[in-house]
C-alpha cells in the first residue's frame, strides 16, 4: 500500500478545507496518509519505510523547493505533489525536482485523486528502473571486489567500470567502510546464509548498508555513515552470536573511506589486513588498530628441510616422525609470522611430495589428496590448517597400512614397474605405448584414470627420486647426474629437481654434505 506525507507549512486550522480533500482524495485511493510539520519533514520521511508519495502544502516557497531537492536525492522514486499559490511558483518547484505542482485556488479532490494516481503510476515505473539500476550495479561491483580479491590491482581490475552515477552510491558518497566477514570452518558448505541472516537481523534500522556475497565463505558488508558506538555493539554481537552458534568468524572493519573512488585500493589493502586472522583466529579486527607496514614474512624455501625429512620419514613409515615434522612447520610459521598464502602453498607442495612418493604402491583405491589439496587452499586460520593435517596424516597411515589385494590393472602396473626400474633411461609416452604395444591416448588417458597422475609427472618423479641417490654420492658431478637420467639440458633438469623438493641440486648437494661432515665430527 501507498503511502502519502502531508507536509504543513501553515497551521491545519487554516487549511482544514484543503486537509479535507486530500483525506478524501486518499481514501478514494486507498492511500495511508501520515502528517507532519516542515521542520520535521525529512526525518520523517526517512522513517516511513515501503512505497511513499509525498505531498507538501508549502505556504514559504522557499521550503518546498530545499524539501524536494533534499528528498529527490534521497530516493529518485518518491514523488513529490507540491501546492503552489500562483502560476509562478511553478517552474522553480519543477526545477527542483517535484513532480506534479496544483494550485490551491482551483484545487477539488477530483483533480487530487487523478494527481495520485498518476504519481502513483509514475512511482512504480520509477522504482522498477531503480531496481534494475540497483541489481545492476550490485552485480557490478560484487564482481569488482571479486577480481581484486582474486588478483589484487591489476590492469584488469582499474579496467572494470562502475557505475557511480547510480543512486545505489548515494549512500556512500560522503563517507563509507567496509566489513569483511569470512567463515574460517572449511566444513560450513555455505556460510553465506548464516551471515545474510545474522547481518539482516543486526543492522535493521540502524545504517545505510548492502551485504554483498562474494562466495559461500565470505561476505562484504558496506557500510554508510554510522555512529561508531552503534558500529562497535554492531561488530560486539557479531562476533558473539556467531560464537554462541559454534561458527566464529572473522570480521575486518576499514578504517573510514571518503570518497567511492578509494574502493579499490581500500578494499585490497582490507584483504591483506583480514589475513592477520590466520594467525590471531575468528573475532575482528580494525585496521585504525593495526600497525601500517609489512604484516608477514617470506617462507624460504632454500633453507627448510621439512620436505626432505619428510620422504625420508614417509618410506620409513615413521608416522609420528610426520606428525613431528608438520607439527615443527606450524610452529615455526606462527613464530616467524610467515605469509599465510605462501604456507599453504608449502602444505600443498608436501601433500604434492607425499602422493607423488606412493604412487609406486600400486593401490586402485589410490587416496584422495586432491580433496585435502582443495581444503588446505581454503583454510583461513592456522588451527584450521593444524587440525585438517593431523586428521589428514591419521588418513594417510590407515590407507598407507592397507596392503589389500586390490592393485592397478596389471597393464598399468607392468608399466609403473618399468618406468622405476629404468628411470635412467630416456622414458616417454611414445616409446611405452610401443613398448607395451598399446594406443598412446589409452595409455595415457588410463595411467591418468587410475594413478591420479600424468604419466609425464610420474616418470619425472622417479627420476628426481633417484636424483637425490646420485647426488648423495659427492664424486657425481650435477651435470653428470642429469645426463645419467636423460636430461640433456642441465637447466632443465635444474628446474625440475626445485620443483619437487623445493631447493636447486647444487643446494642439496651442499647439506648433504654437511650432513655427513657433521655426523663424522660426532
Amino acid at each position: 500500500m501507498f503511502h502519502i506525507m502531508v507536509v504543513h507549512a501553515r497551521e491545519r486550522s487554516q487549511d482544514s478545507q484543503l486537509h479535507e480533500m486530500i483525506l478524501q482524495a486518499a481514501a478514494h485511493c486507498h492511500f495511508l496518509v501520515t502528517e507532519s510539520d516542515m521542520a520535521d519533514a525529512e526525518n520523517n520521511f526517512t522513517a516511513l519505510s515501503g512505497d511513499t508519495i509525498l505531498w507538501i502544502a508549502a505556504d514559504r516557497i522557499n521550503d518546498g523547493e530545499v524539501l524536494c531537492t533534499s528528498l529527490r536525492q534521497r530516493d529518485i522514486s518518491v514523488q513529490m505533489i507540491v501546492i503552489a499559490d500562483s502560476a509562478s511558483d511553478r517552474k522553480p518547484l519543477f526545477q527542483k525536482g517535484a513532480s506534479d505542482v496544483l494550485y490551491r485556488e482551483t484545487l477539488n479532490v477530483e483533480e487530487l485523486i487523478r494527481a495520485f494516481r498518476c504519481a502513483q503510476l509514475r512511482f512504480e515505473q520509477a522504482r522498477h528502473i531503480q531496481q534494475n539500476y540497483h541489481q545492476l550495479a550490485q552485480t557490478a561491483l560484487i564482481g569488482f571486489l571479486q577480481t581484486i580479491r582474486a588478483q589484487g590491482i591489476t590492469t584488469r581490475s582499474t579496467n572494470l567500470t562502475l557505475p557511480w552515477e547510480c543512486a545505489y552510491f548515494d549512500p556512500y558518497r560522503s563517507a563509507f567502510r567496509f566489513l569483511y566477514i569470512t567463515c574460517p570452518n572449511p566444513l560450513y558448505q555455505d556460510a553465506s546464509a548464516y551471515i545474510r541472516k545474522l547481518i539482516q537481523e543486526t543492522m535493521e534500522h540502524v545504517a545505510a548498508y548492502e551485504l554483498l556475497i562474494l562466495d559461500a565463505q565470505s561476505a562484504v558488508l558496506l557500510l554508510g555513515e554510522i555512529k561508531e558506538v552503534e558500529l562497535a555493539t554492531c561488530c560486539a554481537n557479531w562476533h558473539r552470536q556467531s560464537k554462541l552458534a559454534f561458527l566464529p568468524l572473522c570480521l575486518t572493519l576499514s578504517a573510514p573511506i571518503s570518497t567511492l573512488t578509494q574502493m579499490g585500493e581500500r578494499f585490497q589493502f582490507l584483504m591483506q589486513t583480514h589475513e592477520l586472522h590466520f594467525y590471531s583466529g575468528p573475532g575482528l579486527i580494525k585496521q585504525e588498530d593495526v600497525t601500517h607496514g609489512t604484516f608477514f614474512h617470506s617462507l624460504n624455501k632454500g633453507k627448510l628441510d621439512y620436505h626432505i625429512r619428510l620422504i625420508d620419514a614417509l618410506n620409513a613409515r615413521d608416522y609420528l616422525e610426520i606428525s613431528h615434522i608438520h607439527m615443527e612447520l606450524i610452529t615455526h610459521a606462527k613464530e616467524a609470522q610467515i605469509c599465510p598464502k605462501e604456507v599453504l602453498s608449502y602444505v600443498a607442495f608436501l601433500l604434492n611430495l607425499m602422493e607423488g612418493n606412493e604412487l609406486k604402491k600400486g593401490l586402485k583405491t589410490n587416496f584422495d589428496f586432491n580433496s585435502i589439496l582443495q581444503r588446505v587452499q581454503h583454510c583461513q586460520t592456522l588451527n584450521a590448517l593444524e587440525l585438517l593435517m593431523q586428521d589428514t596424516i591419521m588418513k594417510i597411515a590407515e590407507w598407507l597400512s592397507d596392503e589389500g589385494s586390490d592393485r592397478y590393472d596389471k597393464e598399468i602396473a607392468e608399466i609403473m614397474m618399468f618406468i622405476e626400474q629404468n628411470c635412467t633411461e630416456k622414458i616417454n609416452l611414445h616409446m611405452l605405448a610401443e613398448r607395451f604395444n598399446v594406443n598412446e591416448s589409452y595409455l595415457s588417458g588410463m595411467f591418468k584414470k587410475q594413478t591420479g597422475k600424468n604419466l609425464t609427472y610420474f616418470i619425472n618423479e622417479k627420476k628426481m627420486t633417484k636424483a637425490r641417490e646420485l647426488l648423495s654420492d659427492p664424486n657425481i658431478m650435477v651435470k653428470e647426474a642429469a645426463f645419467a637420467l636423460g636430461y640433456e639440458d642441465q637447466f632443465y633438469f635444474y628446474k625440475l629437481f626445485k620443483r619437487f623438493f623445493g631447493i636447486s641440486p647444487s643446494e642439496y648437494r651442499r647439506r648433504i654434505l654437511e650432513q655427513k661432515h657433521t655426523a663424522v665430527e660426532a
